[in-house]
């Protein structure tokens, strides 16, 4: 395994700490952890002290470290106080120096563990069903298949909507290594008819009530083995979150009509794109039940803190709706995008790129004239918006040289229409598509500055 790096403050070298940094290089050498990205490597931060000094330098060292960064400090011990700042500022796993053989299978044990966590993602079936690799949707990714990996807890989803709570609730399961797993069951809870919850909850015998005619399954005895998956639990009433109580926390529930209690075997996974601290001051959401469904939280990013991950959505997206007929994309493509905002995230992106598929000729790349026009529009108040005060200084310097408003937008358009020759290899059919203009104009333009 490639260990990334480790690093010792100036003050805490000692032979002590070099052996044992020699014992782990040997270490790793010999167990059997996939190798990482040279790029993607954890790091090791070795300090005496954990001051204030080394808290400034942590955000950088974490970062280096992919945001995998363990912590040796060389005291004995620390206060909650001291280890809740050091694990603020950007450390992942925190050892006290003791005894070296174990504090060294402490840190090859999570060595170990990330390895396998990304040997996991690294697999073809997830990487072509859960796109992206920017810092902040790797760190979810990673946090996921941990929890799924090695806990059976029940786990919340909090995002905005659009944001992949579904996606994440799905690799939850994948990764869940329960022996003989069933099925992953899903309930949109908006879908839920109070009246009929506890038949849709927990199944009814025959002649429960009028109409029951048979014996009915409730959602968690499909679950059972398996993963429920209650989407949108933020819109539960709070009466009816009172009646999960019981078959959450003891796995045990009756059907309605029926006197015998079944016991159950299951992962519950919530998602609700709803603020529920507010929700339980206002209370219309149960702290009792938010207790018990948010052993783990997981949050989602919304996509404008991953716009580095839209150049790869967009493609999967263009593979999905194209085929082997996906074209090219014209980077003005993936600058418009990246320039907005995406209030409806991962799911809007993917309707935008499908109204763009209806509008594509087929022939070329795919470019701005693609992207629907009131879109457009948006796109661009946006990106003005962002880039105007860019433009600020260079109109004022031409201003205070004299030059008019007529000559100045001339002197811009020549300068717009020159680049974008040279950025399309002097192909003028392209650079006029992209300019918005005709091939006779910029020929009428090439022909008036060439001798």
């Amino acid at each position: 395994m490639m260990l990334g790096w480790v690093s010792i403050e100036k003050e805490a070298v000692t032979p002590a700490c070099a052996a044992w940094v020699s014992a782990l290089c040997r270490a790793t050498q010999h167990h059997h952890i996939p190798e990482l990205h040279p790029s993607d490597q954890p790091g090791i931060l070795i300090a005496n002290h954990c001051d204030d000094t080394l808290l400034e330098k942590l955000p950088h060292y974490a970062e280096q470290a992919s945001h995998r960064l363990i912590l040796i400090c060389c005291q004995p011990m620390l206060s909650l106080e001291q280890q809740l700042h050091l694990i603020a500022a950007g450390v992942s796993r925190l050892f006290c120096w003791q005894d070296t053989h174990s504090l060294l299978q402490a840190v090859l044990g999570q060595l170990q563990r990330w390895a396998q966590i990304d040997r996991i993602l690294s697999a073809r079936a997830i990487r072509e069903q859960i796109i992206g690799q920017s810092p902040t949707w790797l760190k979810v990714l990673r946090n996921t298949v941990e929890i799924g990996r090695y806990s059976n807890a029940n786990v919340l989803l909090l995002g905005e909507p659009g944001t992949g709570k579904e996606l994440i609730a799905r690799l939850l399961h994948t990764v869940d290594q329960r022996e003989h797993k069933q099925d992953l069951v899903v309930l949109d809870c908006t879908t839920v008819v109070p009246e009929l919850a506890g038949s849709e909850f927990f199944g009814h015998e025959k002649g429960a009530f009028t109409n029951a005619i048979r014996t009915r399954e409730g959602m968690f005895e499909q679950a059972a083995g398996g993963t429920l998956f209650l989407d949108e639990v933020g819109e539960l009433p709070a009466f009816l979150q009172a009646s999960l109580l019981r078959v959450i926390q003891e796995k045990a529930y009756k059907k309605v009509g029926g006197d015998r209690w079944h016991n159950l075997d299951f992962r519950l996974v919530s998602a609700t794109n709803r603020d529920l601290e507010s929700a339980q001051q206002q209370g219309t959401f149960r702290q009792d039940f938010f207790h018990r469904i948010a052993s783990y939280i997981i949050r989602l990013p919304p996509l404008r803190m991953r716009k580095d991950d839209i150049p790869l959505l967009l493609d999967k997206f263009l593979q999905e709706e194209l085929s082997e007929q996906a074209p090219t994309v014209d980077p003005t493509v993936i600058h418009a995008l990246q320039a907005h905002d995406f209030p409806g995230n991962v799911r809007e992106l993917r309707q935008l790129v499908r109204a763009m598929c209806g509008r594509y000729n087929g022939y070329g790349a795919l470019s701005t004239n693609d992207i629907p026009r009131d879109y457009l529009h948006k796109i661009g108040t946006a990106y003005f918006a962002d880039y105007e005060e860019s433009f600020h200084q260079p109109v004022l310097t031409a201003l205070h040289h004299g030059m008019d408003l007529k000559t100045l937008k001339e002197y811009v358009a020549d300068i717009a229409r020159t680049l974008t020759l040279q950025e399309e290899h002097g192909n003028m059919a392209k650079a006029a598509e992209r300019l918005g203009i005709t091939v006779r104009s910029l020929q009428q333009f090439r022909a008036k500055w060439t001798p």
